[in-house]
């Protein structure tokens, strides 16, 4: 699922699985932006725990007993931020539906701080960026944990950037329809000798 509201970890995550649990840290400071209501409760929170683990990123707030996972498909950018100490996750909007324990579709209603008066009252919902900053007390840490997300999102290919063998058909089909659809090349007609005049009766 693209965005979990958790309440347990996973057991394997417990038991420091190496197959499993590729990166963990505590002393962590989530920020997400917007604001979203059915997330408030671990939006700059300090002293969470970060696990980066082969199937999704965890954030995890021992003192609620709550948490957020992260599919490695909904993550659309994610960079490193040397001087902040913070990992950076843009995450796509399009896959971005947030659940909770019980596999129920919550609402993403944003919390709005008050308005500039400057600000367009007709601004749309759902025209923003949901974004995700991770902010770590070490550089190396943070260092480590971008390296392992970058490993473990290779190992989910979008597959929306993929092509199924019926769109590679239709792809093959129309390129091979283009090239013999193409002008032949003529040469042009050598001129015939005076002798060679065949008379038209009238």
């Amino acid at each position: 699922m693209p965005i979990k509201i958790i309440t347990k970890l996973n057991e394997d995550i417990k038991n420091n699985k190496e197959n499993i649990l590729k990166f963990s840290e505590n002393n962590i400071l989530l920020n997400i932006s917007p604001n979203f209501q059915c997330l408030e409760l671990l939006n700059n929170k300090e002293n969470g725990a970060l696990f980066v683990t082969t199937e999704e990123v965890i954030y995890w707030y021992e003192e609620i007993q709550k948490g957020i996972s992260i599919d490695y498909n909904t993550i659309s950018i994610h960079a490193k931020i040397n001087d902040k100490k913070c990992i950076y996750m843009q995450l796509n909007n399009d896959k971005s539906t947030i659940f909770n324990e019980n596999n129920d579709v919550l609402p993403m209603d944003i919390i709005n701080p008050e308005k500039d008066n400057n600000e367009d009252d007709d601004m749309d919902d759902d025209d923003y960026v949901i974004e995700l900053n991770f902010m770590f007390e070490n550089d190396i840490k943070s260092t480590l944990a971008y390296e392992q997300i970058t490993q473990c999102s290779e190992l989910h290919p979008d597959p929306d950037d993929s092509m199924d063998e019926s769109e590679m058909f239709d792809i093959n089909y129309f390129n091979q329809m283009d090239a013999e659809s193409e002008f032949p090349e003529h040469e042009p007609p050598e001129p015939e000798e005076k002798g060679d005049i065949k008379r038209q009766k009238i």
